[in-house]
């Protein structure tokens, strides 16, 4: 899902909507571009587009891998001040709209930063295969 930075919990596996093409946005397979942007697709279209992407995305790969692992250690160093949060907002296992149940059962901050990382690599592999069939099968 492409939105507004503030909405990166809808697009990083923390949401429970259903949207309107009933589809679930929980479900690591579902590229909302992919099914939704008129231009995506047509863009598609073209060889010379996929190839792009795919050449880009391989280059690409460890430094994706290593920025997610860089803000999962960023946030790790400051686990006192994240809890902090969760005493100012005591929304820590309750449901907080449009929180997914995955994450509402999910009672410490460590807990939902390793979701938050196990969601983001999930997506990458499925971009993998999608757009770089050949890095999946090595």
């Amino acid at each position: 899902y492409a939105g507004p930075l503030w909405d990166f919990d809808i697009s990083s596996g923390n949401c429970d909507i259903e949207w309107k093409l009933n589809f679930n946005v929980n479900d690591n397979r579902y590229l909302f571009v992919a099914n939704n942007c008129v231009w995506y697709n047509k863009l598609l279209e073209f060889e010379e587009f996929r190839n792009l992407v795919s050449s880009l995305l391989e280059e690409n790969i460890q430094l994706i891998k290593d920025t997610i692992q860089s803000v999962v250690d960023f946030q790790l160093r400051y686990t006192e001040n994240n809890y902090k949060n969760f005493e100012v907002w005591d929304i820590l296992n309750g449901y907080v709209w449009p929180n997914s149940s995955d994450i509402v059962g999910i009672n410490t901050f460590e807990g939902q930063l390793e979701y938050l990382k196990n969601w983001l690599l999930t997506k990458l592999d499925y971009m993998l295969e999608v757009y770089c069939p050949s890095e999946v099968s090595e």
